[in-house]
Formats: C-alpha cells, structure tokens, sequence
C-alpha cells in the first residue's frame, strides 16, 4: 500500500507472469493523490501459490473481493487490472455485482478481453481450433516438467531469444530496451507450473454476460499493436458497457502501460479526475521506491 493514505483507493491488479512492479510508472504518478492497493497475485511475486493449486477466474476474482475487503477503505474505491488483472476484475463485477456502485465507483481494464484470450489473440484462426487438442496439453506437460521449462526459459533469456520474443510479442516493437529487459527479468521469478495453472484457468474464463449490467464508469485501454489482446477485445469491451469509454495508445503493445507510460498514466488520471476528482486530494511528492523500467 502507498500514495495517500486518506484518498481515494486504486487497487492495481497485473498481468499474468508479472508482478506488481508492472505498475511503476502509474504509482509515481498517481502517489502524490490517490491511495494505491497492489497486489501480487498467488504465485507470482511475492505471493505463495494456493495449496489446492486452484487458479481460476473465479477464485481469483474472490481473492480481488478479500483484497477490496481488507484494504478498501470508505473512500471510493477504483478498480484497475492489466491484462489477466482486467478478466479478474470482470470476473470480479459478474460474481459481486452489488460491489459496483457501493464500494467500487470505477474500473478501468487494461489491454484485456472478456472472454477466453484464445478467441482475442494473434493467430486466433489456428489457436481455436488446437485448443483442446494441443494447447491444454502443453500447458499440463509444462507443469509436469516445470524444472526443465524454468531452465529452458533461464537459458532463453541469458542467450537474447527471450528479450527478442518479449520485445516482438508483448512490446509489438514499441518498446525501450530496458523496458524489454524490465518484462524479460520476470522469467526468474515465475514456476513455469504455476504460469501454466493461470493460462488453464483463462482458457475457461468468459464474462461478456456482465458487460451490460455494468453501470459504474469504466475505461477501456487498448494498444494499437496488442498481439496478446488485440484491439478489437478493447472494442468489444467498449460497445458492451454501456458506460464505457475507450483510449488506444499508440503505438503500443500488449506492455503500453510500460512503453506508453505518459500516454497511459494520462488516461488514467483524467478518469480518475472525472470521476473522483472532488473527493483526490492535492498533489504532493511522493518517492516510488523500486527498480525502474528504464
């Protein structure tokens, strides 16, 4: 927890594989006003994977709801989430919809999609098809020879071939080389078991029911080049909540709120603004104390 501790609270949801480090760039900038939850989410950075091994959408939409519990004060409440971080906050709406609009007075869902991210990735017309047949039993395989991908990875990121993937898949080349490095570095941190226990969980997860029962504002973020989330999920988004809106970085990738930071950082405080701006408080410096993207 950081920023301010009377204002209004943004809980920060990341990515799958990362951590809450992802966040840099927003907690500077949004310290010095608002009251800032980040959490990393079971089994990746400082987080213990469950016991029960249990990563779905909904266990972890209520591992988002004991967060908001604990550290949702009576201050409204913004829920914010990067990619499988968005899906748990949709999960999240559809599972707790008398949340919204008592305790949680906006979300806003970064690079992300509604429903399984096979059907709203790059190669969709070969990925669907193979689901079943290749991608669920590659994602048990990893799981079962989790110390051998772990080295495979280490070795890919000492040799470059995963700063070159990470830089074409999830910057879409629109990123800084240390921002790149920043991504790639995450390798370290997560088992592959538990990265594979998190994609299974996704292959199962839709939550385009709820889009038109959610009524509290809510900001759309889409990269241009999202090769992980393409930008027409951001749009499927934004055409099903009806209080939508939509900001398209550009150019930017699946990782635009790194590469695309001030771009980004802007759209989320001019919704935070709109909507909570009477009840932030006046800016002050507030240090950000971790490692830089740059």
């Amino acid at each position: 927890m950081s920023g301010q501790p009377d204002g209004p609270t943004v809980i920060l949801t990341h990515g799958w594989g990362a951590s809450t480090t992802e966040w840099f760039y927003l907690r500077r900038q949004l310290a010095g006003r608002y009251r800032l939850v980040c959490w990393d989410l079971p089994g990746l950075g400082k987080s213990r994977s469950p016991d029960d091994h249990n990563f779905s959408l909904d266990k972890l939409a209520a591992d988002l709801k004991s967060v908001l519990d604990e550290a949702g004060g009576p201050a409204p409440v913004v829920l914010a989430g990067h990619s499988i971080g968005g899906m748990i906050t949709l999960n999240f709406a559809k599972n707790y919809p008398q949340e919204l609009g008592a305790r949680v007075s906006g979300l806003a869902l970064v690079h992300t999609t509604p429903t399984n991210p096979v059907k709203t990735t790059e190669g969709i017309a070969i990925l669907t098809p193979i689901q079943n047949l290749v991608l669920t039993p590659m994602a048990y395989a990893m799981i079962g020879l989790s110390p051998m991908v772990w080295i495979m990875n280490v070795l890919s990121y000492l040799n470059g071939s995963m700063h070159r993937s990470t830089y074409k898949d999830s910057f879409s080349k629109a990123g800084t080389w240390g921002q790149v490095e920043f991504v790639s570095r995450y390798v370290f941190q997560v088992w592959p078991a538990t990265y594979a226990r998190g994609m299974l969980g996704m292959l199962r997860y839709d939550a385009t029911e709820a889009l038109s029962q959610i009524k509290i504002p809510v900001l759309v973020v889409s990269g241009d080049k999202d090769k992980v989330c393409k930008p027409e999920a951001s749009r499927m988004l934004k055409d099903g909540i009806s209080s939508g809106e939509l900001v398209t970085l550009s150019p930017a990738g699946h990782f635009g709120l790194l590469s695309s930071h001030e771009e980004f950082g802007r759209a989320i405080e001019s919704f935070l603004e709109r909507h909570l701006g009477d009840k932030a408080l006046s800016p002050v410096n507030v240090h950000v104390a971790e490692i830089s993207p740059d």
